[in-house]
């Protein structure tokens, strides 16, 4: 059993005047006073939580664990302050059962299941949702003057409480073939309910919304994992893990309502029933308009559509026109079939390993990495040589645009980002003790090692990352050779 109490508290002041008379002072009074602004905040809160454990072991075969917290959060009203969240698990070690004592090529093994509730308030935009909160950003005309105000911006929600996950898990350990192989299997059910965000209120309250606990999502999936090691003689030792996971995301409840997100680099993703939670939202894309003729016969897109445009589905066909309502789910960014492989080797004084990483199945929206004709911030990538033109009508790529018809958030844009990559290799000698310990050294190693080497991916032709796929504007990942030594006294 234990308490904990966590406490936060922040302050920030920030304040400054431009234009100053010379670079020599460095005070903020040498700035134009006309320019000065200052701005500040202070905000805090608390986080009190009883836990405890319970663990009981019958003959080494009957396990069970129950645990229970009690958590406290400032965050909520008195009324909803205290959530109380309990866990429990149960195994059955069978390998230890009468009926398995003779079966000698099996080690261990094990049946168990869990299932556990825990509380989050992190979600929470404001550390007072219950409150009515003031900001100090309004000023009011008073006869000739301004004067500075406040006003109240947000409508309070007092009812607001814990946002609650709950998880079901059945497992399955083995350990067999005189420990040669271990294997272990999960499946798991995991549900998020009460989720905190913001339902939307008729503009006439003319206030923003206040988050609510108004949401379930459900992720049901599940892991294996296999390890196998074997001597082979006295001098060389093999081994092999493998990791294999899935997980599909699901949306079930969400009152009904089409979230929408879109961003300036036209990515849209939406939440609602059915669907994974910010699942990419946009137009079936056709193929490209390759006449006037086909421009025209179509539902009528844009002013400036032209041959060499893209074609969007016209999914609503009660309108002869393509606009919002022609919209559905084309992808989802949660990855399917995550695997990785860890390889080693051991022979005499030298050791090798590499790890392969990578996944099966996943969409990944490029338009915000490729749309370099109507932006700012990015540079034409190759591709785009080959883009439609009149003498090109074959092309993959659309006509080159100022104009942004082209880069609205389309399955045209969805490309896959399962990827296979060597995330880590290794090749290592010790050198032998007759040869370190005559000058005092107890161990040495020398090694040549490389991280990223090589990638399977689609997405290579466009320069994206797969690990880091959703944006152009990331550090990217970096091809690494590395020759060191590790010495030890």
């Amino acid at each position: 059993a234990g308490v904990s109490r966590q406490e936060s508290v922040t302050n920030w002041l920030q304040g400054y005047r431009r234009d100053g008379s010379t670079n020599i002072l460095n005070s903020i009074d040498a700035g134009d006073a006309s320019t000065q602004v200052a701005h500040g905040n202070s905000t805090s809160y608390g986080l009190l939580s009883y836990f405890g454990r319970l663990n009981y072991s019958f003959d080494h075969r009957y396990l069970f664990e129950f645990n229970l917290r009690h958590d406290g959060s400032s965050r909520f009203s008195e009324k909803n302050r205290w959530g109380t969240f309990p866990s429990f698990s149960a195994g059955w070690r069978i390998s230890n059962e009468a009926f398995l004592s003779d079966v000698e090529f099996i080690n261990d093994l094990k049946l168990r299941a869990s299932w556990g509730a825990l509380g989050n308030h992190d979600a929470l935009s404001n550390n007072y949702p219950y409150m009515a909160l003031f900001n100090l950003d309004q000023n009011y005309s008073l006869g000739q003057n301004l004067v500075p105000g406040a006003r109240v911006t947000t409508a309070v929600n007092s009812d607001i409480s814990w946002e609650k996950t709950v998880v079901t898990n059945f497992g399955l350990d083995a350990v067999i073939l005189g420990q040669k192989v271990d294997f272990s299997f999960d499946y798991y059910i995991k549900n998020t309910n009460d989720i905190i965000f913001q339902l939307p209120i008729p503009p006439s309250v003319g206030l923003n919304a206040p988050q609510q606990n108004a949401g379930t999502v459900r992720n049901k999936g599940w892991e294996v994992n296999v390890g196998y090691k074997t001597h082979v003689g006295n001098d060389l030792l093999l081994s092999a893990r493998l990791n294999f996971s899935d997980v599909i995301n699901t949306i079930v409840d969400w009152k009904d309502l089409k979230s929408i997100n879109e961003t300036s680099d036209h990515v849209a993703t939406i939440a609602q029933e059915g669907s994974p939670l910010w699942a990419f939202y946009g137009y079936i894309c056709d193929g490209i308009f390759q006449t006037t003729e086909e421009v025209t016969s179509h539902a009528f897109q844009s002013g400036t559509t032209a041959p060499g445009d893209l074609i969007y589905r016209n999914i609503n066909s009660t309108d002869n026109s393509i606009n919002g309502d022609d919209r559905t789910v084309i992808g989802s960014n949660i990855p399917r079939y995550t695997y990785g492989v860890n390889l080693s080797a051991e022979y005499k004084n030298f050791d090798f390993s590499v790890f392969f990483q990578g996944v099966g199945k996943v969409d990944v929206m490029t338009v915000q990495s490729n749309k370099a004709p109507i932006s700012q911030d990015g540079n034409f990538k190759s591709f785009w040589l080959d883009s439609w033109t009149p003498e090109n009508t074959g092309s993959e790529w659309p006509r080159l645009s100022r104009y942004s018809n082209n880069y609205l958030s389309s399955s045209f844009w969805i490309k896959s980002g399962a990827y296979l990559r060597v995330k880590n290799i290794q090749l290592g000698y010790t050198l032998p003790e007759s040869l370190t310990g005559k000058v005092g050294i107890s161990r040495s190693r020398i090694f040549i090692n490389g991280q990223n080497l090589f990638t399977i991916c689609g997405l290579n032709k466009y320069s994206i990352d797969p690990e880091n796929p959703q944006d152009s504007r990331y550090y990217p990942q970096v091809k690494l050779i590395n020759f060191g030594i590790n010495v030890d006294f």
